[in-house]
């Protein structure tokens, strides 16, 4: 199958490991991907797994804050789409504020993977937000995802819906990888591209995912796990990934 077209998305926490490396991580990976996925801050990342919740909790206590990511003015001179990815129930009373400040730096959307599952009722509210601050909708699902709901998100035109594969991330793929991806292009029907991702820790899976029906394959704890141990290993780590897409 060619792999043209296909996108690679990285994901990692603001300021991860901390301000200076982050800074210089991304600028060093901006041309290799298509899309950076930047976690807020928060302390309860409830979908994501232990690398990620660790991760999050040694940004806090270096004093990284959901607010300072007005501090980061050079995002907005990255080569790839940003994406912004934080929790309704912590960001929804200020969510005009922090689509906001994205906007400014240049962000596509902002994904909040709580808001199909505890907050349906907000999902007008959030896409009227984020277009009224110049942003696109951009909506998490799981294989739970109601299908009429899927349907229905997908009408609404949006950078993409991104489909994870378990309940957290960092863990072992599940068996039924593939029947998912299938059932979620099935319903999304091309009106929006399909983004994938959990458990994706190597080029083999990440080529897995893209042949399997995804339009852009999202790999976070691998890298994240790898930047905290060796910046350098995390650049070639992803050096690899952008080779086996576009090589």
């Amino acid at each position: 199958m060619d792999l043209n077209g296909k996108r690679l998305g990285i994901y990692i926490p603001l300021g991860y490991p901390e301000p200076k490396t982050f800074l210089e991580y991304i600028d060093l990976i901006s041309n290799l991907i298509d899309m950076l996925e930047i976690g807020i801050p928060t302390r309860s990342p409830i979908y994501d797994g232990p690398i990620i919740r660790k991760a999050h909790k040694e940004i806090l206590g270096k004093g990284v804050l959901p607010e300072h990511i007005k501090s980061y003015p050079d995002l907005s001179k990255l080569k790839c789409d940003l994406v912004a990815l934080a929790y309704y129930s912590e960001i929804g009373a200020d969510l005009s504020k922090i689509l906001r400040s994205i906007a400014d730096l240049g962000f596509k959307c902002l994904l909040t993977p709580d808001l199909l599952i505890e907050y349906p009722e907000k999902l007008d509210l959030y896409t009227k937000a984020s277009r009224d601050n110049g942003l696109e909708p951009c909506f998490f699902i799981s294989s739970k995802t109601p299908y009429k709901l899927v349907e229905k998100i997908s009408e609404l035109e949006p950078y993409m819906i991104y489909l994870g594969l378990q309940a957290s991330t960092g863990t072992s793929l599940p068996i039924q990888v593939l029947r998912n991806i299938s059932i979620a292009r099935e319903l999304i029907k091309g009106r929006a591209p399909l983004a994938v991702g959990f458990g994706i820790n190597s080029t083999d899976r990440l080529i897995a995912i893209l042949r399997g029906g995804a339009d852009i394959a999202v790999v976070g704890s691998e890298v994240v796990r790898r930047l905290g141990k060796d910046p350098s290993n995390a650049v070639d780590f992803v050096r690899s990934l952008s080779n086996a897409i576009r090589g």
